[in-house]
């Protein structure tokens, strides 16, 4: 996505001010927040697009790597990863697809955050003992629009 900015891994005072803001939303957000304190080390890269949507939310896309059992299928980590999801996240699609060589999830999910509505696509993706989540966010007005440019990037997916 060309005229996104970014950077890759989280830097703590990055973690810090980010699941502060998560806290602030309420005590649904805590285990995430704690979650993300607790391994920055998970986060290989955070892009952003300097434009802010119609929505009012800034698009993004988060990379996150997770040392996985081998026997831990994307079904399984999908499962446990839906049991984190605060009860205002709305799973509304969920299938198992192929990204070139690797096994992978991808689920939709909608949200009511600080008033504005987000649209998530979050894709799971196995590589041997390795889960890369990859999530973008935006605006559920700006949605399809931004839709096409980011599943062109997640089929390019190499690691």
């Amino acid at each position: 996505m060309p005229s996104w900015q970014g950077f890759q891994g989280f830097r703590y005072p990055q973690i810090l001010v980010t699941t502060q803001k998560m806290e602030s939303l309420g005590s649904e957000y805590s285990a995430m927040a704690d979650m993300m304190a607790a391994n920055p080390d998970l986060f290989l890269l955070w892009a952003y697009d300097p434009v802010i949507s119609t929505g009012g939310l800034v698009s993004n896309v988060i990379v996150l790597e997770e040392p996985v059992l081998s026997g831990i299928t994307v079904e399984s980590y999908v499962e446990a990863a839906s049991n984190l999801l605060p009860p205002e996240m709305r799973v509304v699609e969920q299938d198992i697809v192929s990204l070139d060589k690797y096994e992978a999830a991808r689920w939709v999910l909608d949200t009511t955050m600080m008033g504005a509505t987000i649209k998530q696509v979050v894709y799971a993706i196995k590589d041997g003992s390795t889960m890369y989540t990859v999530t973008f966010s935006t605006s559920s007005s700006e949605f399809n629009k931004r839709l096409p440019d980011f599943e062109k990037s997640i089929e390019s997916f190499r690691y």
